[in-house]
């Protein structure tokens, strides 16, 4: 990458004198709780952290970390000790391989003075951590609005009956924070599985609906419900399961999935149907199980126990060319309130229905989707009841042209942005800078559907492409004025034939840099 120019910096410009440093003392409560011997005080003492600086890492020691008492959602409230102004706010996800899903996935961030009256400021969803031996935080950049009090009302982890961080830093000060945010996001993307994870069962909103799955395989289109809730006749089948086994049934005939075709299913107790054996009997809902389970499966994933004294009973019968596997008022393991759930296989055509009854809302969380065998992508969690009033379409698992940044873009220094996912049929690549965010989030109208436009053409450069990843870098001048100018960046690769862009265009997701001195 070519430096630019002193003159593109000089398009914008905000003169600002900065100065921060860490606070100590910072106390924290919760109504969460705290699970046996961690220690709460962890999340703010800096056991763990590499230094105390913005871009520390932390240790994947549980020892130096944060859960809660058994609780998925909550708030975590820190006291400052003062009122001061708050430049940033750095939040270390939960590092430990015991569990990446108890780290924090969604999160309100609200201010105060007082400890009384909250200032929503902003929402977070800190990445999942990766277990290495040291983990970057999540930067929240505050400005300096002053605050003694900072809430995060926790709204979702990663798919665990615990939730925690393993470390948060507050800077006080007045400004110059150099930070990266995403814009938007890049292209062509495409995913193989769905899902919807409910952390806890009174979050849980199918209940009396459920969804319709139609194949063109390899996708299947994903539908609001399209059939009704058949009950059992008298003469189904009971099947044999205990609380946490499974069972193959028969097909009279064969049914096709997007992995092949199969003549029986595996029927597990705790409401998911797999083709084949493998997927084991898990009664704790996990995304990454889920998608790396080793057979294609259809989930609605909860801790019954069909097998608890007064419960109801898993049924299986076949009619024609539909398949009917029913939990019939099923007690959730440890409790007494019936469940009713129906997964509809249809032979002839391979579609699929997962339908939901009365549900009690109680024992643990649920995990509604589908995956494939094998090891698939993360699409991220999907509200189905707010998609599925319309439709939406998986495949193959294709990753997106994708933009981070490697470093912050600190005045002074080098500003070095990553390229993944370049497509091996990419021969060409440009870099774009500009002073502006463009604001397209779909470039429809030109071709190329799906792809977005989050910068100026204030600058580009082409690089040719010598792999999937590329890196290129922006030389920053140490010249206070820019202190707080915003520069957009985006990437872009010509692949002939993929849309009707210029032959062939996808893009990344743009990166907003705000130039700072911390």
């Amino acid at each position: 990458m070519k430096l630019l120019s002193l003159a593109f910096f000089s398009l914008c410009s905000l003169s600002s004198v900065c100065s921060a440093q860490f606070i100590a003392g910072v106390t924290t409560t919760t109504n969460m709780g705290t699970w046996s011997t961690y220690n709460i005080a962890n999340l703010t003492n800096g056991l763990g952290l590499s230094s105390v600086a913005l871009d520390a890492t932390h240790s994947n020691t549980w020892q130096e970390m944060w859960i809660s008492n058994q609780v998925v959602t909550g708030y975590l409230q820190f006291d400052l000790g003062s009122v001061q102004p708050l430049n940033a706010i750095v939040v270390w996800n939960y590092n430990s391989s015991i569990s990446l899903q108890r780290g924090v996935a969604l999160m309100n961030v609200s201010l105060s003075t007082d400890g009384v009256n909250f200032t929503p400021f902003s929402t977070e969803a800190p990445a999942m951590a990766t277990a290495a031996l040291q983990v970057a935080g999540h930067l929240i950049d505050v400005g300096g609005l002053p605050a003694r009090y900072v809430k995060f009302d926790i709204l979702q982890n990663y798919g665990n009956n615990y939730t925690g961080l393993s470390e948060v830093q507050f800077l006080a000060g007045t400004g110059g924070v150099a930070s990266n945010t995403v814009l938007g996001q890049g292209c062509i993307r495409s995913f193989a599985s769905f899902y919807e994870m409910f952390t806890t069962p009174a979050s849980f909103d199918l209940g009396n609906g459920g969804l319709s799955m139609f194949p063109a395989f390899p996708t299947y289109l994903v539908t609001p419900l399209t059939t009704s809730y058949v009950a059992p006749s008298a003469g189904a089948q009971v099947l044999a399961l205990t609380d946490n086994s499974q069972v193959a049934v028969t097909l009279s005939t064969p049914f096709s999935h997007a992995g092949g075709s199969t003549s029986s299913l595996m029927v597990c107790s705790n409401g998911f149907v797999s083709v084949a054996s493998g997927n084991g009997t898990g009664a704790t809902p996990t995304v990454a199980t889920m998608l790396n389970a080793p057979q294609t499966g259809w989930w609605a994933w909860h801790n019954y126990n069909p097998a608890a004294v007064g419960g109801g009973v898993v049924k299986f019968e076949q009619f024609g060319s539909v398949a009917y596997i029913t939990w019939d008022g099923v007690y959730d393991a440890g409790a007494t309130t019936p469940n009713t759930l129906q997964f509809q296989f249809e032979t002839a055509s391979g579609a699929v229905h997962i339908v939901f009854g009365a549900m009690s809302g109680l024992g643990n969380g649920h995990l509604v989707g589908y995956s494939p065998g094998g090891t698939s992508l993360d699409p991220g969690n999907t509200d189905l009841s707010a998609a599925l009033p319309a439709t939406f379409t998986i495949g193959a698992d294709i990753l997106p042209l994708r933009l981070a940044g490697g470093t912050r873009p600190i005045l002074g220094n080098p500003w070095t942005l990553n390229v993944t996912n370049v497509p091996a049929t990419g021969p060409i690549g440009i870099e774009l800078f500009g002073t502006a965010d463009a604001g397209i989030p779909d470039l429809f109208f030109l071709g190329a559907p799906g792809c977005c436009l989050r910068t100026t053409l204030d600058l580009l450069n082409l690089w040719v492409s010598a792999g999937a990843t590329h890196s290129y870098t922006l030389a920053l001048p140490s010249t206070p004025s820019l202190v707080n100018m915003h520069v957009y960046t985006q990437a872009a690769v010509l692949q002939p034939g993929v849309n009707q862009l210029l032959g062939g265009v996808i893009t990344s997701n743009g990166i907003e840099g705000k130039l700072g001195t911390l």
